[in-house]
Parts: structure tokens; sequence; C-alpha cells
């Protein structure tokens, strides 16, 4: 016989508070095909029409942005604008494999990568108010991931080795060239062969 499906997690009040803070009714764009499925799951609750590019928008229906990418066609419209983008715990494997995520981030003000306006990440980190019990919990996540080496994507593969003549070692973190966080968020340096020839100019005798 097949295994009885497992019924839903219920969701704490954490999770029912943002739960409400999403429209009703919403228009998705910019998605791709793959992630429908997903933001069926992440926003469970909503009634979904998923737009393309080239379609018209209504204008009495919220709309949910992926990244920035189509913000010149939002500029005029009337009802709130959210962006999602991945969040900073994803997957295990890649997004750009399609392996399916497990945070997203939405946003009603900006995106957290693009530095020419504020995001509502921003906002919360400059103004809001941490209870001591939030502090401890946020306290209490990050020891936690620190402890089981979570990274963003946590891909497979050996644990890098110090040399054990290095004196100095600096990990130069690179990204796409063409991702949105270098066209929405970068100053002068653009691309990766900048970046390490900066760090080497200013640092000649470490282990990059």
């Amino acid at each position: 016989p097949s295994p009885r499906p497992r019924p839903p997690r219920p969701r704490s009040g954490l999770q029912r508070r943002h739960r409400s803070a999403l429209p009703g009714s919403v228009q998705m764009l910019g998605f791709s095909r793959w992630k429908e499925p997903l933001v069926k799951l992440f926003f469970d609750g909503s009634a979904i029409q998923f737009i393309k590019p080239q379609q018209p928008l209504k204008a009495d229906v919220p709309v949910v942005s992926w990244g920035c990418k189509h913000d010149a066609d939002l500029m005029q419209h009337r009802q709130p604008v959210n962006r999602v983008e991945d969040g900073f715990l994803r997957s295990v494997g890649l997004g750009a494999g399609k392996a399916r995520p497990l945070s997203w981030v939405v946003d009603d003000l900006g995106i957290y990568y693009d530095a020419r306006r504020s995001s509502r990440l921003e906002r919360i980190l400059l103004d809001q108010h941490f209870d001591p019990g939030l502090v401890a919990r946020a306290q209490a996540l990050h020891e936690t991931i620190c402890r089981a080496g979570l990274t963003k994507y946590n891909l497979p593969g050996q644990a890098w080795q110090r040399p054990a003549a290095a004196r100095q070692v600096i990990l130069v973190t690179g990204q796409v060239e063409d991702d949105a966080s270098i066209r929405f968020g970068a100053h002068r340096i653009r691309s990766n062969l900048q970046l390490l020839q900066a760090v080497r100019e200013q640092n000649r005798e470490a282990w990059v």
C-alpha cells in the first residue's frame, strides 16, 4: 500500500503573521516555468495569476515580481509591488541547477542587492527595535548555522585545506558577472578579474 501522506505542519504564530501580510490575490511577473510550483508553495493561500512580460497587468491587483528586472514595467502600477529573490540559506545545490529553494526574500520596497534604493531589510536593520527574545532567537539561529557549517548553497565536495606555508590567506568571493547583484549593486569593480587584481594590488604577499 502507498504510504499515507503526512499532514501539513501547523504554522507558527510568526509564520501566520508573515502570511497574513501577503495579498489575497496577486499577479506573478517574471517567474520562469520551473518556479511556478514553488510560487504556489511560498504563496499558499493567495489567488495566483502568472503574467508573462508581454501581457498587460491588471491595474487593481498587486504584483509580485522576480527581482527588479521588470521595474520599468511597474513604474505606473498603482497597486502594491513586492519583489522576490532567493534567501540567504537557499538550498542544497545551485539555483542555476534548479535545486529547490529553502527560502525566498519578499521585499515591498526594493531588494537587498539593489544599491540604487532602500530595501525593507535595510529599513528593518536601521530603524526597528529588536526585543530581547528576538535577539536571543537570532543568536541561537546564528550559532546553529555556524555549528552545522551551512552556507547559501551547501555544495558537496572536499573541505579546503589551508597551505602550510601561507602566513596570510584571503578568500575572494566572486560572482557571475551578469548577476543582478553586480548590475545593481557594484560600483567601480564589476568583474572577477578586476576584483582579484584589486586584492592582489593591496596584498602582495598573501595567498589568495
